[in-house]
């Protein structure tokens, strides 16, 4: 199933990198995205703890969609 993207998105972590560093917003970015160790950047912490974000997709089991919407999640946890 396509998704319809905003046409204005960054497409990538390196765009978002470069919209932060022109000063247009701030970007979280995975550590091992960014394009060089010497980009300016700073960890994420909580209580000097890495911060680690997850995901996570929950839908009605009643919904008339619940086997494509199965078939989505096996398929983007297959992609991991």
């Amino acid at each position: 199933m396509p998704l319809h993207t905003y046409p204005g998105e960054a497409a990538s972590y390196r765009v978002l990198e470069e919209w932060a560093g022109l000063g247009l917003g701030s970007a979280m970015i995975p550590q091992s995205k960014l394009t060089s160790p010497t980009v300016p950047h700073r960890p994420l912490l909580n209580e000097g703890r890495s911060v680690e974000i997850s995901f996570e997709a929950a839908w009605n089991p009643d919904s008339a969609l619940r086997t494509d919407l199965t078939f989505l999640a096996q398929a983007l946890a297959a992609s991991r």
